[in-house]
């Protein structure tokens, strides 16, 4: 049983069904020894047509690191296999320095805001959350992480305040400028049974781009700009899981947080 999940690798948090919404698979699980080390090997088998992936994983079983992995693919003409291995020491926490593990400790400078919104040309109109968000929609917060221009549309990024820089980003927010799509007749549902609807100064419409099964995007009509709010899903060894944001509730309170810059 595991106190916390962070930092655990991505195979790690599906055993133990860490709170991290990564991706469900089917593994069985093993126990014995890998190199010299008590270990924990998942093992799993993937079809990606025309291949079949057999794979091994193996863990130490008390630090969690990983030791092994094996891997044997079988295509149609000949079959491929893999091995890794890695070795790591372990230091006894109580060893290091207080403080040894903070951002600046370790070299890690986040960017200013001011520098991360240097990439907007002035006077292009944003709708953002701030630079930090707080509310009942998002229990850990939003810190904006980064942000872009492509010339007809602004992209901001956001990650939860506890998992700074993670991938993908827990939300993003991409602003048109410039394009009157408040009126209801620009903004069709594109969900089964839903309506467009007023958020704030808004026409606010569910859209359901089908390419993952539930997953949901809003689009909000302003009378200076259109803005969508995605929460970007997570997928390995091509599988998808959804992000914890995407629900329809926390999309349109955070909808109706925006403002512009």
């Amino acid at each position: 049983e595991l106190p916390s999940c962070l930092g655990v690798p991505a195979t790690v948090t599906v055993v133990y069904d860490c709170p991290t919404g990564q991706l469900t698979k089917p593994y069985t699980v093993e126990r014995g020894t890998v190199d010299g080390h008590d270990a924990i090997t998942f093992v799993s088998r993937q079809i990606i047509e025309p291949r079949e992936v057999d794979r091994r994983e193996s863990f130490d079983a008390v630090t969690l690191l990983p030791i092994r992995e094996v891997e044997v693919s079988t295509p149609d003409s000949e079959p491929f296999r893999a091995t890794s291995t890695w070795e790591a020491d372990v230091i006894a926490r109580s060893s290091l320095a207080e403080g040894f593990f903070t951002p600046e400790a370790i070299g890690v400078v986040f960017p200013t805001f001011d520098e991360l919104m240097a990439a907007i040309p002035a006077g292009m109109t944003t709708y953002w959350l701030g630079p930090t968000y707080q509310g009942p929609a998002v229990a850990s917060g939003f810190v904006l992480s980064y942000a872009d221009w492509s010339g007809d549309v602004v992209m901001l990024s956001y990650d939860r305040i506890d998992r700074r820089f993670a991938m993908p980003p827990a939300l993003q927010v991409f602003t048109s400028p410039g394009e009157d799509a408040s009126s209801p007749a620009n903004m069709v549902p594109g969900c089964p049974g839903t309506t467009a609807t007023r958020v704030g100064g808004a026409t606010a419409v569910l859209r359901c781009p089908g390419d993952i099964p539930g997953r949901l995007i809003l689009e909000l009509g302003y009378p200076d700009a259109a803005v969508r709010i995605d929460a970007p899903y997570r997928c390995e060894d091509g599988e998808c899981t959804l992000s914890p944001f995407n629900d329809a509730d926390t999309l349109l309170a955070l909808a109706g947080a925006l403002v512009p810059r």
